[in-house]
């Protein structure tokens, strides 16, 4: 469970509403990334226990925790920033202007702990935490707000576009995942800044990218920095590796250190 040290420790310094900031959705392929903000009462008799990180949580557990947080917390803010965005302007600054929204949001607030983005130019005093949706309570049910909407939303577009499977994966690049990006094409959800490397459009940048993807895929010395020099293509920038054997061999030991323990079903794992 997130402890409370740190939000005590400010409550000595004489903090009260104490907010916390948290992002889901960073990593997909397809989807919004959601920020949550949340304002909970700190008293003893209110602090709802289990409360985590909710990559930690199985998915009932944090459907009941996001139950018992709407229900005490003193307020909670949500922004979702679609896969537009994120293609218009990056991840990191999409990110970055939910987490504006969220805390601009918030009437009042003597502070606001952000769970590792640093910000600047927002309405209230933030404080940047470094794995703060484990370190912190607050960050911690702002994560579990995030996480629980944001998956209930890749459900819904799951039944308009059943072929992608986000009621499994949520967006994320698992290997059926990107099997049926490669079947059918992009849906309308998906960041084309995070898929293209999965889509041929036949244009002569693909051909030429396609050529020195297969070359870096044989390359045996794997050192991207000297590469590029070697490259029968001829590019000038690194030889970027297109490896989806790599890819699914970072999912697997992934898959293998999460509680959910399935073997059988860490393809489709987005915990």
């Amino acid at each position: 469970m997130a402890n409370l040290d740190i939000e005590r420790d400010l409550e000595s310094k004489g903090y009260s509403l104490i907010a916390g900031v948290d992002e889901v959705g960073r990593g997909p392929l397809a989807g919004p990334v959601v920020v949550a903000s949340v304002i909970m009462p700190l008293d003893e008799e209110s602090i709802i226990e289990g409360v985590d990180d909710s990559k930690k949580l199985s998915p009932k557990k944090r459907a009941l925790l996001y139950d018992k947080i709407i229900e005490k917390c003193i307020i909670y803010k949500l922004a979702v920033v679609d896969n537009d965005v994120v293609d218009d302007i990056n991840i990191l600054n999409a990110t970055k202007e939910g987490m504006r929204n969220v805390i601009d949001g918030l009437k009042y607030a003597d502070i606001v702990l952000i769970d590792a983005v640093k910000l600047e130019d927002v309405k209230h005093k933030t404080m940047s935490i470094i794995h703060g949706d484990a370190l912190s309570y607050s960050i911690a049910c702002a994560s579990i707000i995030a996480k629980v909407f944001r998956d209930r939303m890749m459900d819904e577009w799951s039944l308009e576009y059943p072929e992608y499977g986000f009621e499994r994966n949520k967006g994320y690049g698992t290997r059926l995942h990107i099997e049926a990006i490669k079947k059918y094409g992009l849906s309308p959800i998906h960041r084309r800044t995070f898929t293209e490397k999965f889509v041929y459009t036949g244009k002569t940048e693909d051909i030429e990218s396609d050529k020195h993807a297969e070359h870096a895929k044989k390359c045996e010395c794997r050192h991207e920095d000297k590469h590029a020099k070697k490259c029968e293509c001829n590019r000038e920038d690194k030889c970027e590796e297109i490896d989806l054997l790599e890819i699914d061999s970072k999912h697997a030991e992934y898959a293998q250190k999460c509680e959910c323990r399935h073997e059988d079903k860490q393809e489709d794992c987005a915990e």
